[in-house]
C-alpha cells in the first residue's frame, strides 16, 4: 500500500500541490514551488543543502547553500530554545500548522484503505 503514491491536493487559499513518493520508485527528490512571481527549488528535498529562488524569467535572484552533516540540527536547536524558554509552542510551525499535517494524514490513510487508529 505505501509503495508509491501521487497525491494532488488543494487549498482553501487557491494553493494546489501535487507529491509523488514511494519505496519502489526511484523519484525526483527536488521540491519544485510554483507561485505569482516565480518559483523556489528546493534540492534533494529531505536532506537539502541548496535553495534557489527565481522570477517568472527564471533570473537567479536569490539563493542558499550551506554544508552540513545533519539537516535536522536547525529543528533540534529550535526545539531545545523552546525548552530552555519553556515555551510550548513554536513562532516558526504553530501547534495548528501540526494539526492541520495530522489531519491531512488521517484524510491520506482513510483514502488508502488504513487504520488511523
Amino acid at each position: 500500500m505505501d509503495e508509491f503514491v501521487t497525491m494532488n491536493m488543494s487549498f482553501d487559499s487557491g494553493a494546489l500541490a501535487t507529491l509523488s513518493c514511494g519505496i519502489i520508485a526511484n523519484t525526483n527528490r527536488d521540491a519544485n514551488i510554483y507561485a505569482a512571481k516565480g518559483r523556489i527549488v528546493v534540492y534533494d528535498f529531505l536532506s537539502t543543502k541548496k535553495v534557489e529562488m527565481y522570477d517568472n524569467e527564471n533570473k537567479l535572484i536569490d539563493h542558499f547553500e550551506e554544508d552540513f552533516e545533519d539537516g535536522f540540527m536547525y529543528e533540534i536547536k529550535h526545539f531545545a530554545d523552546l525548552f530552555r524558554n519553556q515555551q510550548i509552542e513554536s513562532d516558526i510551525v504553530p501547534l495548528k500548522d501540526t494539526v492541520a499535517c495530522a489531519g491531512i494524514f488521517d484524510e491520506l490513510m482513510n483514502q488508502w484503505g488504513m487504520d488511523t487508529k
